[in-house]
């Protein structure tokens, strides 16, 4: 544990599996008071862990969660995953921690980052935060971090600029989905089920195809 308080990202990686204890930890407290909203806000943090914060948010909405709920939970897990795989990157790739399961998305990420490094340097700080807010494949605020941290950026910098722009993306996104929302509300159930069941399949499919190209 020295090593890591001593390395390069350490203190970062520290605080960040401190947020992920305390967050489920507030979690399995809080599902004492409330165990069905407990279980919902799991459902919100599993989905936007694994299929991005666009699912996440739907999950939110479909239970009723108000906007701005919805927000603070996925600006919470969201600044975790950054925090968490931005410092297990740097400690990764400097040989301090040694995390199997993360090796391959290191390398990956690592080409990743490095492929769009100049695309980003070109335009600067402005680059990096369109590269975090912009909803494509390989982008987002995980490898906008690594790239700030390939740029020389000082982690504080790094991660003051993917931070931002991650919050403006998920309010952008929660303002999105919240009119999409309100759009199906309109529509009778069998209607609803059908259009959230493509976008659900279009996510997964576009997920599998990410992750495939993320491991290979």
């Amino acid at each position: 544990m020295y090593k890591i308080y001593r390395a390069d990202g350490g203190l970062i990686f520290i605080a960040s599996v401190i947020s992920i204890f305390l967050y489920f930890f507030a979690l399995f407290i809080f599902s004492f008071y409330d165990n069905k909203t407990a279980l919902q806000i799991l459902e919100i943090t599993i989905s936007n862990g694994t299929l991005g914060r666009a699912a996440g948010l739907s999950v939110g909405y479909l239970y009723g969660f108000t906007p701005l709920i919805n927000i603070l939970l996925t600006i919470t897990v969201e600044t975790i995953i950054v925090l968490f795989f931005y410092s297990s990157f740097i400690l990764g790739k400097n040989a301090v921690l040694k995390l199997q399961l993360l090796d391959k998305w290191i390398e990956s990420t690592h080409k990743n980052a490095k492929e769009h490094k100049e695309t980003v340097n070109k335009y600067g700080i402005i680059g990096l935060v369109l590269f975090v807010i912009m909803p494509f494949f390989m982008t987002g605020p995980t490898v906008g971090a690594i790239i700030g941290y390939f740029l020389g950026f000082s982690h504080r910098k790094t991660l003051s600029i993917v931070l931002f722009a991650t919050y403006i993306a998920v309010i952008l996104w929660s303002m999105f989905i919240k009119e999409i929302s309100d759009f199906l509300s309109n529509f009778d159930t069998t209607t609803v089920i059908i259009i959230v069941g493509i976008a659900i399949f279009t996510g997964i499919i576009g997920y599998l195809i990410k992750k495939r190209k993320i491991w290979l």
